[in-house]
Parts: structure tokens; sequence; C-alpha cells
């Protein structure tokens, strides 16, 4: 197999769902700062996949976490909001307010609708 082409995501043999050609190294297309600030001393920033193939560090099997969080009882400190932090019905006093706080979004915040496909090997 090239080792520059990281493949995934198949649902079978013959049907691939993602194709990647990598034609430089993640690190590379990062664009990481050749010095970066390490407490009060500069460093080198060194890339750590430097003897990997250009998919490192994606070319073996890692775990991607989605999250998506709505409804926050942490005690951010902003007021206005359809529900109380403390309250234990905080969720559904959000959910239940839906057509107070979604009239405040604007066409972009609704960017965050996604289809996630569930995938399992």
């Amino acid at each position: 197999m090239d080792t520059d082409i990281h493949e995934d995501l198949r649902d079978t043999r013959l049907k691939s769902l993602l194709f990647l050609k990598l034609h430089e190294p993640f690190f590379e297309r990062g664009d990481f700062p050749s010095v970066v600030q390490n407490g009060s001393q500069s460093e080198m920033l060194q890339n750590p996949w430097v003897n990997g193939t250009n998919a490192a560090p994606f070319n073996q099997e890692f775990y991607l976490i989605l999250n998506v969080a709505v409804g926050v009882t942490n005690g951010d400190g902003q007021g206005d909001k359809p529900w109380i932090d403390a309250f234990n019905t905080a969720m559904r006093d959000f959910t239940n307010a839906q057509s107070t706080w979604s009239a405040t979004w604007t066409e972009d915040d609704y960017e965050w609708e996604m289809v996630v496909a569930d995938h399992r090997r």
C-alpha cells in the first residue's frame, strides 16, 4: 500500500467513504511555528512524527470524540437564560424554551447540524 495514501471508513472493499492522497505530512500541513514558548523558555518545535508516513498520526487506530453540548449548567455566569443552572430541571427547561432561544440564533449558527454515521468495524 502506498504510505502516502490514507483510506478508511469503508462500507465494503469496493466502496470507500474517505480517500485522501497526502502529498505532505500532517505536521507540515498544520503550519506550526518553528519556535514555541515553554514557560519562559523558547524551544524549537520538533515534528513528533518525523519517522512516520505522511498520514501520521492518523495512520493508526484512534478514538474520535464528538460532543454537542447545549444547555450548559456549569456556572458560566451568563444571565438571561431560560433555565437556572442550579435547578435539576435545567435541561428540561432549556428544551421547553426552544422557541425563545432558537429565535436568537442566526443562519450561520445552524451549521452545527450534521449527520454522523455510526461506523463499527
